[in-house]
């Protein structure tokens, strides 16, 4: 009968022992993962912690960065001209006494102009003038005389030539568009009409 008993106990020895060796293991590995697992939530906390802070020193340093102008900045400046509506486009490298300079001080440097774009390597400047751009020519009375203008490119005048024709010898209508500058496209419009005139 102890036999019976004896195994009996022994039969009973090995389920205990089957169903408790898994939940032995089972917790084995749970209590040592969790460890971990709360490490490694604790390490991706920090982590994340760091990339914001990072982000935000980006952003401070990108708040306070200027776009500066160097020696490879190409600068196009657009004239606008009121009294014959043209336009005119310069390409041109930038000076050397600009080069360094930030939008606010290069603005500050051309006080006539609007920056219409702004970058280490393009500018794109605007000028509107009330003058003529430099496709026309345009008669005017100096000292009583016929003379031809050229605008150049900021709308200043410079003499080409003074005619031989006095203003006096003019219709009145003609008399008074030359006083204020009569623009003429092209310089065989100005001998075609010197001929009409002195015929």
């Amino acid at each position: 009968m102890l036999t019976f008993f004896g195994q009996k106990r022994g039969i009973i020895y090995l389920v205990a022992l089957a169903i408790l060796l898994p939940v032995l293991v089972i917790s084995y590995g749970y209590f040592k993962y969790i460890p971990r697992k709360i490490e490694q939530h604790d390490e991706m906390e920090h982590i994340m912690e760091h990339i914001i802070e990072v982000d935000r020193e980006t952003e401070a340093v990108h708040e306070g960065y200027k776009t500066l102008t160097d020696s490879k900045t190409i600068i196009y400046k657009n004239y606008n001209y009121k009294a014959c509506g043209h336009s005119h486009m310069i390409e041109e490298t930038i000076s050397y006494e600009d080069i360094g300079l930030d939008e606010e001080k290069f603005s500050n440097k051309y006080p006539a102009w609007t920056l219409d774009e702004f970058g280490s390597d393009i500018i794109i400047m605007k000028r509107t003038l009330d003058g003529y751009c430099p496709k026309h020519f345009i008669l005017k009375d100096l000292d009583g005389m016929i003379t031809i203008y050229k605008p150049d490119t900021d709308g200043n005048l410079g003499i080409i030539k003074q005619t031989d024709i006095a203003i006096e010898y003019l219709p009145y209508e003609l008399q008074t568009w030359m006083q204020n500058g009569l623009a003429v496209d092209s310089l065989q419009d100005i001998e075609n009409m010197i001929e009409d005139l002195d015929s």
